[in-house]
């Protein structure tokens, strides 16, 4: 069963290949059935920022992106990286463009 909301805030909901992927201050998972199947959760239970944008590239990676910092998790080999602290961002919504 999904955990009651005052455990988490939810920040975006995103519909990816046949998957519902949510970003939350836990961090971010897949709901599968009733639950929250985590793949990345948050050093803190209560940061305050969390996951808020989740994108997909056109490698098939999955971006997140939270107040801060920039994950790419690696969808073959299920490897999450961490990009260096962004200054001044605040990383509402990811676009992928690919350049020919």
């Amino acid at each position: 069963m999904i955990s009651p909301p005052d455990q988490y805030e939810i920040h975006c909901i995103t519909w990816i290949d046949s998957v519902i992927w949510i970003g939350t201050t836990l961090g971010v998972g897949t709901i599968i059935d009733d639950s929250i199947q985590w793949v990345y959760k948050t050093a803190s239970k209560r940061e305050p920022y969390g996951i808020q944008a989740i994108c997909k590239d056109h490698e098939g990676n999955l971006w997140f992106g939270s107040y801060f910092r920039l994950y790419r998790l690696n969808m073959q080999s299920m490897q999450l990286d961490s990009f260096p602290e962004l200054v001044n961002s605040h990383l509402r919504e990811l676009t992928m463009v690919r350049n020919k």
